[in-house]
């Protein structure tokens, strides 16, 4: 068997039953750019291995129609008890009605104070100027 039906076998055999500590120190980076494992004991927990070896943690879910994520964090850094724990608490935001993601979106796109600046200069700063 070559590395590229190793790929296509990870590649179909992405859920674990739990995604554990154990399970993320032993998977090994992909031949693929990247790869994600989901976990079907928690509806949305992903753990994505990169090519670099590199592993991460993310939420997953759809939204008016469109598949959003929330990246959670890195393993080692964050385990998977703390993953979990994170993953649950944004899925019962969104039983309430809560988009983490659009949330994230809407403060990338809120005026920074820069623009704030500008806006007041140009209307109160010409307007009072002794000159």
């Amino acid at each position: 068997m070559d590395s590229r039906d190793d790929s296509l076998d990870a590649f179909l055999n992405r859920r674990v039953r739990v995604l554990s500590d154990r399970f993320c120190r032993i998977v090994e980076a992909p031949a693929l750019p990247q790869l994600d494992y989901f976990d079907e004991d928690l509806k949305g927990l992903m753990l994505r291995v990169f090519r670099s070896g590199k592993k991460t943690w993310y939420f997953r879910y759809w939204s008016q129609g469109k598949k959003r994520g929330e990246r959670l964090g890195r393993f080692p850094a964050m385990s998977s008890k703390a993953a979990r724990k994170a993953a649950e608490l944004l899925k019962a935001g969104r039983v309430l009605g809560a988009d983490p993601a659009a949330e994230r979106d809407a403060r990338r796109n809120a005026e920074s104070f820069a623009d704030l600046a500008t806006e007041y200069l140009k209307r109160h700063a010409t307007h009072k100027k002794s000159s």
